[in-house]
């Protein structure tokens, strides 16, 4: 396990910490986001593992795991859905090609390859996507 991966666990287990200490009640249901949270580790952890150190039933974490993947994937976003709107800066022909990957607890993947960009250019782009 690298550090990275024991760092995920630790900030997954605070945010369940933190959510037990403010329930309103003590059968209070499980927020979605603390389960996409714990979802997303079992790409790098076993449920065992997960459900231990959160404190949750390995078999209900499974589940979770499975309902997610049977989920369908929404083709039409339909009216109304809202997106970033991001214009890309112009870029310099002796810069590195540079891909820019961002991952969901829940598996959802973005992966953006900016071409002959440099890193500033990048950093630009990244602080307008909200």
């Amino acid at each position: 396990m690298t550090g990275r991966d024991f760092d995920e666990l630790i900030a997954a287990q605070r945010a369940f910490a933190t959510w037990r200490a403010s329930r309103p009640h003590p059968r209070a249901a499980i927020p979605e986001e603390l389960w996409d949270l714990a979802v997303g580790l079992l790409e790098r952890h076993s449920a065992g593992k997960v459900a231990k150190r959160l404190g949750l039933n390995p078999t209900h974490l499974s589940r979770r795991k499975t309902d997610l993947l049977k989920t369908p994937i929404k083709e039409d976003v339909g009216i109304g859905a809202e997106f970033a709107v991001v214009s890309i800066p112009a870029v310099t022909p002796n810069s590195a090609t540079v891909s820019l990957r961002v991952e969901r607890p829940d598996g959802t993947k973005l992966i953006l390859e900016f071409q002959n960009a440099n890193l500033s250019e990048i950093a630009s782009f990244c602080a307008g996507v909200r």
